[in-house]
C-alpha cells in the first residue's frame, strides 16, 4: 500500500473551474508532499512587505487569473511563481472536497494536493524564494513533525477565534494553513491524538496583520 493511498481516496477527482460570477474572488493553493516514506511538506513565509498575511507560514498559492482554464493550473502556476517547482514536476492527486473562504482576503480557496520527488534532497533542494516581495522564506516541514503532539496546539487570536495550530521552534503555523495542514494529517491517516485543551495566543511576527492603506493614514 502506497503511503499516500489513504489520502488519495478522499480526494476529489474534479478540475475545479470557477464560475464567471466567482472569479475575481477565487484562490487555489497547493499541498505539495515529497514522495518518500517521511513526506514533507513546502511552506512559505509571506513577505512583510505584502499587504495581506504579512509575516504568516502558508502554503503556496494564489489568485485565479483569466488565463487559467482551471484551478489545478491557478495552484501550479502560483507555486512555480513562488518557489520554482514547476508544474511538470508535480503529480496532482486531487483537490480537497470542501472549499474554505477566507474572510480577511474574502477569496473562495480550492485545495490542490499533490507529490512531487521533493526536489533530490531533503534539505531543500530545488525550491527557491522566486520573488522576495512576496515571499520571503521557503520551508520543508516533515508531516511527522506536524503530527508529532508535542507540536500540535489550539491558537487563540485576538479577535477570539479559535483554531487548530503548529508551534515549531521558528515557525507558527495557524489560520486557513492550520486548517488544511490539520485536514491533511486526519485524511492521510498521519494524525496522533493530541491535547485540544492546550491553547496558546498567536505570536505577534505570525498574526499577518494588513499594511495599512492610504485611508489608514
Amino acid at each position: 500500500m502506497n503511503i499516500f493511498d489513504k489520502l488519495r481516496a478522499v480526494l476529489s477527482p474534479e478540475v475545479p473551474v470557477p464560475p464567471p460570477a466567482d472569479r475575481n474572488f477565487s484562490s487555489a493553493v497547493l499541498v505539495l508532499l515529497s514522495d518518500c516514506a517521511d513526506p514533507d511538506v513546502v511552506l512559505t513565509t509571506r513577505s512583510s512587505t505584502v499587504h495581506r498575511h504579512r509575516g504568516q507560514v502558508c502554503l503556496p498559492g494564489g489568485h485565479y487569473e483569466p488565463g487559467d482554464p482551471d484551478l489545478i493550473v491557478t495552484a501550479l502556476r502560483e507555486t512555480q511563481e513562488e518557489v520554482g517547482v514547476a508544474a511538470s514536476q508535480v503529480k496532482v492527486l486531487g483537490t480537497l472536497p470542501a472549499r474554505v473562504t477566507v474572510p480577511v482576503s474574502r477569496s473562495t480557496v480550492t485545495t490542490v494536493v499533490g507529490m512531487w520527488d521533493g526536489g533530490g534532497s531533503k534539505s531543500g533542494g530545488g525550491l527557491r524564494v522566486v520573488d522576495p516581495a512576496e515571499v520571503s522564506q521557503v520551508h520543508r516541514i516533515a508531516l511527522s513533525t506536524l503530527a508529532d503532539p508535542r507540536t500540535r496546539v489550539s491558537a487563540h487570536h485576538p479577535n477570539g477565534g479559535r483554531g487548530a495550530a503548529f508551534d515549531l521552534p521558528e515557525l507558527f503555523i495557524w489560520g486557513f494553513t492550520g486548517h488544511i495542514l490539520d485536514a491533511v494529517l486526519s485524511l492521510g491517516g498521519w494524525e496522533r491524538p493530541w491535547d485540544t485543551r492546550r491553547i496558546v495566543e498567536i505570536p505577534t511576527p505570525f498574526r499577518g496583520e494588513d499594511a495599512p492603506t492610504p485611508e489608514d493614514g
